[in-house]
């Protein structure tokens, strides 16, 4: 790309065919040596560039040749080189023009363009950045893709900061939506830590390519940082509105924001969507998620569902924990009370203390006061627990003493 690019700038030699003298210096391109560049035009054309080297190179050994046919034969050999790649020989020849100073104006702000190009390719970026500001002086009215080059050659030197309003330039003068401008200016925001005019940035793109997930997902990345993490999570929930998120994981993640953020509702809908979908793997941590997500949106009986499916596929005690507290929630006691003991079969749990505190308030409602007081016993043995057990047990010590006192 880059080569075709040159070449077609240094073979734009509409010189060759005016053989008219320029006011500048009064030369001229004589018929005999005009017929010989008509030749190695005809051999550029068809690709003979050999040859064409060759007979430039015997041109220029003619000692005839004034100033500026010696610079045109020149630009013509760095149009060679170019084409086969010999960057540091087009350097050299388009340096001799420089140096003839034979030219009009116009074309050797030309060649300093292109020699900014050529040390560009060849890592010489100091010298890139001398000659595009030699012809940036001379040219106000530069076009999108000029900036946009002065933007790179700030990015190759490392120079993040440089290269933001070249950057800003070249888009703003870009009449099509050019991605790869955005991105550079994206990149650029953020190598200098400007997340706030990133995340303006990433809106625009957003809405003039809504289909790149990746747009989507920096911008809640950006909004993140920035602190306005419920923002972040209206954009992440808009990606998956718009079919963006397609993996099990970023389904899950969006959900567990949901539960974070108060929405257990809108968590528990994605959840149950990805899982019949098949998107999000019926796994028992996901289920677990499910359930937790239906239980906090008061759910309960949607809530059992999903916890029956994980309790049953891990066998963990804090999952049948869990299906106890939102069968607690239906007043189905008995049923708290047999998924608390398979709870406390589980003997990594960690709640003991908590599983025996509720096993006491289900023995109360299901008015077994005797199993309900060494619930609580066991209960006070853990200290996260102890303190609430204690209350309950009072409670239930006077209460058994107002039943017999009735009695």
């Amino acid at each position: 790309m880059f080569t075709q690019r040159l070449a077609a700038i240094f073979l734009l030699l509409c010189l060759l065919y005016a053989p008219t003298s320029f006011a500048a210096n009064r030369m001229t391109v004589s018929p005999l040596i005009y017929k010989h560049l008509q030749k190695v035009d005809e051999q550029i054309n068809q690709n003979r560039l050999d040859e064409a080297q060759k007979h430039c190179a015997v041109l220029l050994n003619k000692k005839s040749l004034n100033p500026y046919e010696k610079s045109i034969i020149q630009q013509m050999l760095a149009g060679i080189y170019i084409r086969e790649e010999n960057y540091q020989q087009a350097t050299q020849s388009f340096q001799r023009v420089l140096s003839l100073a034979a030219l009009p104006k116009g074309n050797l702000l030309n060649i300093h363009y292109s020699l900014a190009q050529l040390y560009m390719q060849q890592g010489s970026y100091n010298k890139a950045l001398e000659h595009f500001n030699l012809w940036l002086r001379e040219t106000p009215q530069a076009k999108a893709e000029a900036w946009q080059f002065l933007a790179s050659i700030y990015v190759a030197k490392e120079q993040y900061s440089k290269a933001v309003k070249p950057a800003e330039k070249a888009l703003a003068l870009t009449a099509s939506e050019s991605e790869p401008l955005y991105q550079l200016l994206l990149g650029l925001y953020q190598r200098t830590n400007n997340n706030q005019r990133a995340i303006h940035l990433l809106e625009k793109m957003i809405e003039i390519f809504p289909k790149n997930k990746e747009y989507w997902m920096q911008l809640f990345y950006t909004l993140n940082e920035e602190g306005k993490d419920k923002l972040a999570v209206s954009i992440l929930d808009l990606a998956y509105v718009n079919k963006l998120l397609d993996d099990g994981d970023e389904l899950s993640h969006l959900a567990q924001l949901h539960i974070f953020h108060d929405n257990p509702l809108r968590a528990a809908l994605i959840l149950e969507t990805g899982i019949k979908q098949g998107t999000i793997k019926a796994t028992d941590s996901h289920l677990q998620l499910l359930a937790s997500a239906w239980f906090n949106a008061k759910e309960y009986e949607k809530s059992l569902r999903s916890l029956k499916q994980a309790a049953k596929l891990s066998g963990e005690g804090k999952i049948y924990f869990q299906l106890a507290q939102a069968y607690s929630e239906l007043n189905r006691w008995q049923e708290v009370v047999v998924a608390l003991q398979k709870a406390l079969d589980d003997k990594s749990l960690k709640n003991v203390g908590a599983c025996h505190l509720l096993m006491g308030i289900a023995y109360i409602e299901l008015e077994d006061y005797k199993q309900a007081q060494v619930s609580f016993q066991k209960s006070l043995r853990d200290d996260t627990s102890k303190k609430e057990a204690g209350s309950w047990l009072a409670y239930l010590t006077q209460r058994m003493a107002e039943q017999d006192y009735e009695k």
